[in-house]
């Protein structure tokens, strides 16, 4: 095809050059090559070139969909194989973590689930080597190690029960012992009071010494029933109440004895000298509130705030003799009260008049 000389060509001939591009030929996009012909010879004739001048130009002409319509799909057939490659490697990995991270990772935690709720008797299997497998093996041989220690420590609290049941059984026997002996004490000096007592005054001495070996014998009989080494205040007191109704009420009398109060727990020491004092306080409320009268009624309430624990003894007699003084007034067996009350309990004992004799006890819990 015979065609103008156009730029391309122009620029050619005149620089010898090769030169190429795009032009828009028939309304289709042509991509052109222009190659420069150079004389071989010296030819006067054609147009006086000399060896080497460029002589004309030899143009190819394609579309361009057809130059680089090959290479689109040279580069989506790469672009296909390069991301089917990437793809397999990208699986391949995935599978190689789960197989060999993943899932350790995960039975590792569940085996640290596993001993945290104690069954230390549990042992995991990984088939991995490397940080993971030394990990495993770690946890194994902890739990190993706190299987036998959780052994030991077991075998000792079982054998530290028995004895603590053996020593519980052997203070309970000690308890009944002491509190037989004591019965023994109280019925020999009772038989005394009796056979070779018959004046008033020393049969009054030896009942008020009777009533308070019975008294501590009342504390030992409670420890002897219970599991602990307190005492429950409210359960000696009606202990203490049978044995003063018992002892001290006259035949054809009826003394009524109520205890109200919350539980109140002592130690056995506390409890023997707390015994003492409401023996006393009891056996002076039957003898003198509720002289020359065929019946009467004897309280014993207990309360507790912050400070400690407090119980009063009333009855509904006639009150407290004119001018009495706890200092100077008081007979041994009030004397005594007040001394255990203060020495052995930390604690305090008054008397006073309202509506009736009443005394306080107070001492720290």
């Amino acid at each position: 095809e015979q065609l103008p000389i156009d730029d391309i060509e122009r620029g050619v001939l005149q620089t010898g050059t090769t030169a190429s591009g795009i032009q828009e030929i028939g309304g289709q996009r042509i991509f052109r090559q222009v190659v420069a012909v150079r004389a071989r010879e010296e030819c006067l004739a054609c147009h006086r070139a000399q060896r080497g001048d460029a002589m004309g130009a030899v143009s190819v002409s394609t579309r361009v969909d057809e130059v680089y319509g090959s290479d689109l799909d040279y580069a989506r057939m790469l672009f296909l194989i390069t991301l089917s490659i990437v793809s397999v490697m990208a699986l391949g990995l995935l599978l190689f973590l789960r197989r060999f991270v993943l899932t350790p990772l995960r039975q590792i935690s569940d085996y640290a689930r596993t001993l945290a709720r104690g069954e230390l008797n549990r042992r995991t299997e990984i088939a991995t080597t490397g940080e993971i497998g030394q990990l495993a093996e770690t946890l194994n041989i902890m739990a190993a190690r706190l299987q036998v220690r959780e052994e030991t420590i077991e075998e000792n609290r079982r054998a530290l029960d028995i004895s603590n049941k053996q020593l519980l059984a052997l203070i309970q026997e000690m308890h009944h012992r002491i509190k037989n002996n004591l019965q023994s004490i109280a019925s020999l000096l009772e038989l005394e009071m009796l056979e070779r007592c018959p004046a008033p005054e020393a049969q009054d001495c030896l009942r008020k010494s009777v009533n308070r070996v019975k008294s501590i014998a009342a504390v030992h009989q409670l420890l002897s029933e219970q599991i602990t080494s307190f005492t429950n205040i409210k359960e000696l007191v009606h202990s203490l109440a049978t044995i003063t109704r018992r002892s001290l009420v006259e035949p054809g009398k009826e003394v009524t004895i109520s205890v109200q109060g919350p539980d109140i727990y002592l130690s056995s020491h506390k409890a023997t000298s707390l015994a003492l004092i409401l023996n006393e306080l009891l056996s002076n409320a039957v003898k003198h509130g509720l002289a020359g009268r065929r019946s009467g009624s004897i309280g014993v309430n207990f309360t507790t705030d912050a400070r400690g624990a407090t119980i009063v003894v009333e009855d509904d007699g006639g009150g407290l003799p004119a001018g009495f003084d706890m200092q100077a007034s008081a007979h041994l067996g009030l004397q005594i009260a007040r001394n255990l009350a203060e020495s052995d309990l930390g604690g305090s004992l008054t008397l006073y008049s309202d509506h009736g004799p009443k005394a306080v006890v107070f001492f720290p819990e």
